[in-house]
């Protein structure tokens, strides 16, 4: 220990002596280390961390279009065989009102529950599962209205899509709790959640028939074909933050277009492909592309669940914070190697008699070299700590401010993790200092004026 110390003094002796140049490399090497440090983060964090914990979501790689069947059906359908999608669903909702009408109003006692009839046993039904939550109130309101999700099997490639399916798995439950994905005419899946507010067992129900009667509309001997998870409420597929997709039924356009549901405006032509691609950077690519194909077009319309279309608003953001980081840290670092490597240089030619010195009373030119890459390491371990210290702040606080800009936008998202501080401080870290010391060993011995060597040859 003591003679590590004892090799100390020298070097941190001529640094003193020039405290104007040691301030101006420690500057240097400051500046450097948090630019790198700062570029690298950004783009561990974001491009790598948050990009492979959302794909690792499994449902974030969807992202949907909405459209009018009759008008738009032929530009849509040539965006989805462009994207090459693994699956895809197309989709419309029936919504079928509970209340009495009469003066425009809704009052809970003008509700009319339908009756829903399962293997010839009635049941009133009132399931409510809708919840309106404020700081201050928690309601739970009556349902007013049934949504039953209709799709076109005809152009749908899949009823529970292979991201759906995976997202309920990692949550330890299958999509398709019991029966079959199919959906024919005369067929209807049922969610798990009603079955569970009825105590009525998934496997007893599948194959039993179904009837929903209500005052304007119904359907009658439908069979159950399949029940369908209530994680499915959950995925981002289903809910994009804002529009809940969620209903109690599932039927084919078949099966609607044959009950013949046409009164009270319950039928819209407004339909919905949800779009699977292989991979996340995949969907946020053919998300963009799509967004500008489909720009101006009155009644088409691209939307994301709440994770992708958080990162496609952010990722401006991060994408020119990068440009100017990476640019701004290779100027530095280039400024930063180049003046060690002249000042080491300098150095080395002003100190020429000092060095004679050192060689006289037995340091080798190896030892000489120590001395002068001593400086410059002492430099460097200043100017980490103080960059780490600052950097890592840093990031502390713009982790904070984004994950809650993301909350508060969108309820949900990808986020960022301080995680990702460590690689990119070890990186830079090695860079600068494998680059330093390279630029010193240059400097001082590539120098045909400086070198140590013909200066001890000259003498």
């Amino acid at each position: 220990m003591k003679s590590f110390l004892n090799g100390l003094y020298l070097p941190i002796s001529m640094l003193v002596a020039n405290k104007k140049r040691s301030f101006g490399l420690i500057c240097g090497f400051l500046l450097s280390l948090i630019c790198m440090i700062s570029s690298l983060f950004a783009f561990f964090a974001f491009d790598l961390g948050i990009t492979k914990r959302m794909s690792s979501e499994k449902v974030y790689s969807t992202f949907g279009i909405s459209y009018e069947k009759d008008k738009h059906s032929q530009e849509v359908l040539a965006a989805i065989e462009d994207c090459q999608p693994t699956d895809y669903v197309n989709t419309s909702i029936i919504y079928l009102n509970y209340y009495m009408k009469g003066n425009g109003m809704i009052h809970h006692n003008n509700i009319v529950y339908p009756t829903l009839t399962i293997d010839g046993k009635d049941y009133l039904h009132d399931y409510d599962y809708v919840k309106y939550t404020n700081p201050d109130i928690v309601n739970i309101s009556p349902k007013t209205s049934e949504q039953i999700i209709v799709y076109d099997t005809e152009l749908s490639t899949a009823i529970i899509t292979k991201e759906e399916a995976a997202y309920c798995r990692k949550r330890g439950e299958s999509a398709l709790v019991a029966g079959r994905q199919s959906l024919e005419r005369g067929e209807v899946m049922v969610a798990a959640d009603l079955l569970d507010y009825y105590g009525i067992n998934y496997e007893d129900a599948v194959g039993k028939k179904i009837s929903f009667s209500q005052a304007v509309e119904s359907f009658e001997d439908f069979t159950i074909s399949g029940v369908y998870s209530k994680l499915l409420k959950d995925s981002p597929f289903r809910n994009d933050g804002a529009n809940e997709r969620y209903a109690d039924f599932w039927i084919s356009e078949k099966s609607f277009d044959h009950l013949g549901w046409t009164t009270d405006g319950s039928y819209t032509n407004q339909y919905d492909i949800y779009i699977q691609l292989p991979s996340f950077s995949k969907a946020f690519d053919t998300y963009k592309a799509l967004e500008e194909r489909f720009s101006g077009t009155y009644g088409i319309d691209t939307r994301a669940n709440y994770a992708l279309d958080s990162y496609v608003d952010f990722y401006p953001y991060y994408e020119t914070a990068a440009y100017v980081l990476i640019i701004f840290t290779v100027l530095l670092v280039f400024v930063t190697i180049l003046n060690v490597f002249v000042l080491m240089g300098y150095s080395v030619k002003k100190n020429r008699g000092f060095n004679t010195m050192l060689k006289a009373v037995g340091m080798t030119d190896g030892g000489v070299i120590k001395v002068y890459l001593a400086q410059i390491l002492i430099l460097f371990f200043i100017a980490l700590l103080i960059a780490t210290l600052l950097t890592s702040i840093a990031a502390v606080v713009v982790i904070y401010e984004v994950n809650i800009s993301i909350i508060n936008v969108y309820g949900s998202g990808f986020g960022f993790d301080f995680l990702f501080y460590l690689p990119a401080w070890a990186l830079s870290v090695i860079a600068v200092l494998a680059l330093l010391i390279v630029a010193s060993l240059l400097g001082i011995t590539k120098n045909n004026k400086t070198n140590i060597v013909r200066v001890s040859q000259e003498q």
